[in-house]
């Protein structure tokens, strides 16, 4: 695994990448007023299993798409230093908190491109307006929302309120006992002050969860053959996890 800090699409950003190339692309994004560097421990987690991985400063939904095209873009360049680096048909996006609304909003805007995402997951999502109208519009694509106990650093759980809009049915996945700050690897001090510490059990939960659904959706073999649903069932009959299912719009009842 290699680390590299440079700048596409106007924002800095560290670049994960593993050792076989050309690999899947994850855009992995920070919660509001949060760094890169809050998600470099689960980067390299996932770049020592096949992913590349690119943690951007600047998580605006237009960054993101427009970071998605550029690196796609470099890595299909010769004589580009990504060359060769990226499979542009194998793209994902996660995002923590306000980094998770953003991932939504960007998943829209590049279902209308040549590179657009096969899966998206959230980690304790917080959605913005702008979040809830463009769910509608998202496709169906493979999803994950993984979130905390709702509290004040979540908006009470909002997660909840973004996975409603969506037009194709989901799993709304709450980690039992976990806080706001168990997404982030490391996570620090202000995060504990304004949210609740993070613990090591927590964070290890979130971070595998990622893991398998990226795999499921963008690794071939046997590291992509159903263990995000194999998963989740284990940790729910043990407690760790409260699944619900959430039926799409199209399929909710229509109140008489």
């Amino acid at each position: 695994m290699t680390k590299t800090r440079l700048v596409a699409a106007g924002t800095a950003l560290d670049l994960f990448l593993p050792e076989s190339r050309p690999a899947p692309l994850v855009v992995l994004s920070h919660g509001f007023a949060r760094s890169a560097a809050h998600h470099s421990g689960t980067a390299r987690h996932l770049a020592g299993r096949g992913f590349a991985v690119a943690v951007p400063e600047d998580t605006r939904p237009k960054v993101l798409a427009a970071l998605v095209q550029e690196l796609v873009r470099k890595s299909g360049t010769a004589g580009e230093g990504l060359a060769g680096c990226l499979d542009p048909q194998r793209i994902g996006l996660a995002g923590h908190s306000a980094g998770g609304a953003a991932s939504v909003e960007a998943a829209v805007l590049l279902q209308e491109t040549a590179t657009p995402p096969r899966v998206v997951c959230l980690l304790d999502a917080v959605p913005r307006r702008s979040t809830l109208r463009a769910a509608a519009a998202l496709r169906p694509v493979a999803f994950a929302s993984l979130r905390a106990e709702p509290s004040s650093c979540n908006a009470n759980g909002s997660t909840a309120a973004l996975l409603a809009r969506l037009p194709f049915p989901v799993e709304d996945v709450i980690v039992t006992g976990s806080t706001h700050c168990d997404q982030e690897n490391p996570s620090d001090g202000l995060c504990a002050f304004a949210c609740g510490a993070a613990s090591t059990a927590h964070q290890t939960t979130f971070r595998d969860l990622l893991t398998v659904c990226l795999a499921d959706a963008l690794l071939a073999g046997p590291a992509g053959k159903g263990g995000y649903a194999a998963q989740l069932a284990r940790l729910e009959a043990s407690g760790v996890v409260r699944r619900v299912e959430v039926p799409s719009v199209a399929d909710a009842p229509v109140r008489p």
